[in-house]
C-alpha cells in the first residue's frame, strides 16, 4: 500500500507474500497459480529438466519496473541438450501454440529451468543462450535448483546480469493459468486436487514454522525409538550366547555323570551296586577313629591297595592273629596306572567300590602331568577320547597343545 501511494499505481495487487529480501525499484511478482505449479512434489518428480517460459506483463514507470508473472507454459524434456534448454524452431513453435490455446493476452516475459544441483547460480551456458532468444532488458532469467530447494530470479541491470533474492506472491483469481493446470493434470495425470487449483495456497510464517517444529519432533522420536530398538534387540542376542553357553555346559556335565556311572556299573560286575566311595581315603578304620585306612594324604587308589598289602605283611609278621583278605586287579600298565582296582576288607559288614584312576580325577576336578604325558593320551585317559584335548587346552589357556610339563596341574572340563 506504501508503495502504492508513493509511486501514484493502482494495478498493485491487494494480497502478496514477500520471498527474500527485495531491494532497489525493480519489483518481480509472481502470481499464486505460477507458484504452485512450479513446486508441487508430483510435478518435481515427473518434470526432469524443468524448462518453462514466463508468461505476464510488464509495468514501467519513471522510477519503477514491475513484472507481473501470471503464466507458464512447461518446455517438455525433449527440448533439452546436455542439460540446457534449446531454443530451436521447434521449441518456439510449441511455445507460440501453447500460448494461442491458453493464453491470448498475455506476452513473454522471460523463462527458466531447474540447474540440478548449482545452487540456483548462473552458467555461462544459461547467459548465453538467455542473451541470444530472449531481450536481456525486459525479460527475466528464473532458475530452480530442486536438489537444494533454492530459487533465484536474474535481472538486467548495470549492463549485466544480476541476481534477486526475493520476489512476491500475489493471489488474485486467474482462469487461463488454472485451465492450463488442469489440462497438464490430464495430460501428465499430476496429483494436484481441485481445492488446490481453485484457492490459492496461503501459508503464512507462523503456520510454516509451527510445521517445521512438529517435523523436529517426530525426527526426535523417531531417534529415542530407533535407539531402545537396538538396546534391546543388543540385550536379546546377550541373553541368548548366555543361554546357549550354559546349555553346553549342562550336556556336557551329564555326559561326564553318565559315563561315570556306567563305568562305576561296570566295576560292580553287575552285582549289588551301591554308591561309589568317593576315595580310598574315605574309608573308616575298624576302630571306629574315624582316620583314614589308608593313612592322610594317599592320593590313588594303586598306592592305597599297595599300603594295605603292605599293612597285611605286617599282621602276619607280628602274629596278631588278625585275619584279612586283600584282592586287587591291575590291568597292564601300558596307560601308565591301574584303570581298576577293587579292594575288598570286612569292615563290619560293609562293602565299599573303589573308583577307577579317571573317575577320581573327574571327581577331584584336575589332572597333574606326569613324565611322558601329552594331551591327546591325557584325554584318551580320562575320556576314552583325545577329543576333549581341545577342551583341555581352552579351559587352561593353553596355546600349544604340545607345551605340557610334569607336575603341572591341569583343570579337567
Amino acid at each position: 500500500m506504501a508503495e502504492q501511494k508513493q509511486n501514484g499505481a493502482a494495478s498493485l495487487p491487494k494480497n502478496i507474500r514477500q520471498i527474500g529480501t527485495s531491494i532497489g525499484n525493480t519489483r518481480v511478482y509472481l502470481e499464486d497459480y505460477v507458484y504452485t505449479y512450479l513446486h508441487t512434489p508430483q510435478q518435481q518428480e515427473a518434470w526432469e529438466h524443468r524448462g518453462f517460459v514466463l508468461l505476464g506483463r510488464l509495468e514501467q514507470g519513471r522510477d519503477y519496473l514491475r513484472y507481473f508473472i501470471s503464466g507458464l507454459i512447461r518446455v517438455g524434456d525433449n527440448f533439452f541438450h546436455d542439460g540446457i534448454l534449446e531454443f530451436r524452431d521447434e521449441t518456439w513453435t510449441y511455445i507460440y501454440q501453447e500460448m494461442k490455446q491458453y493464453y491470448d493476452n498475455l506476452e513473454i516475459v522471460g523463462w527458466g529451468q531447474d540447474v540440478g544441483g548449482a545452487s540456483a547460480s548462473l552458467t555461462a551456458e544459461i547467459e548465453r543462450s538467455h542473451k541470444q532468444n530472449f531481450n536481456i532488458h525486459k525479460n527475466v532469467l528464473l532458475l530452480l535448483d530442486q536438489v537444494e530447494c533454492e530459487e533465484s530470479f536474474y535481472l538486467f541491470e548495470k549492463n549485466m546480469l544480476q541476481r534477486r533474492e526475493g520476489y512476491y506472491v500475489y493471489y488474485e483469481k486467474n482462469p487461463q493459468m488454472q485451465e492450463y493446470m488442469i489440462a497438464s493434470r490430464k495430460e501428465k495425470e499430476l496429483d494436484i486436487s481441485a481445492d488446490d487449483i481453485k484457492e490459492p495456497l496461503v501459508h503464512s510464517y507462523r503456520e510454516a514454522l509451527l510445521d517445521k517444529k512438529a517435523q523436529m519432533a517426530d525426527r526426535k522420536w523417531n531417534g529415542v525409538l530407533y535407539t531402545t530398538s537396538m538396546l534391546l534387540v543388543l540385550s536379546v542376542c546377550v541373553l541368548g550366547v548366555s543361554t546357549v553357553n550354559n546349555v553346553e555346559k549342562m550336556q556336557n556335565l551329564e555326559t561326564t555323570v553318565s559315563r561315570i556311572s556306567s563305568q562305576v556299573g561296570q566295576a560292580g560286575g553287575g552285582g549289588d551296586r551301591t554308591a561309589p566311595a568317593m576315595s580310598t581315603n574315605m574309608q573308616q578304620a575298624d576302630d571306629g577313629t574315624g582316620a583314614p585306612e589308608n593313612g592322610a594324604g594317599s592320593g590313588t587308589p594303586a598306592q592305597g591297595a599297595e599300603k594295605d598289602k603292605q599293612k597285611e605283611t605286617e599282621g602276619k609278621d607280628s602274629g596278631s592273629g588278625s585275619s584279612s583278605q586283600t584282592q586287587t586287579a591291575a590291568d597292564d600298565g601300558n596307560s601308565g596306572g591301574a584303570d581298576n582296582a577293587e579292594t575288598g576288607q570286612e569292615t563290619g559288614g560293609e562293602t565299599a567300590t573303589t573308583l577307577t584312576d579317571a573317575q577320581t580325577w573327574l571327581l577331584q576336578g584336575y589332572y597333574v602331568v606326569k613324565k611322558g604325558d601329552n594331551l591327546a593320551g591325557i584325554s584318551r585317559k580320562i575320556y576314552g577320547t583325545p577329543k576333549k584335548a581341545e577342551k583341555i587346552c581352552e579351559l587352561n589357556g593353553i596355546d600349544d597343545m604340545d607345551k605340557i610339563y610334569a607336575g603341572q596341574k591341569l583343570k579337567l572340563p
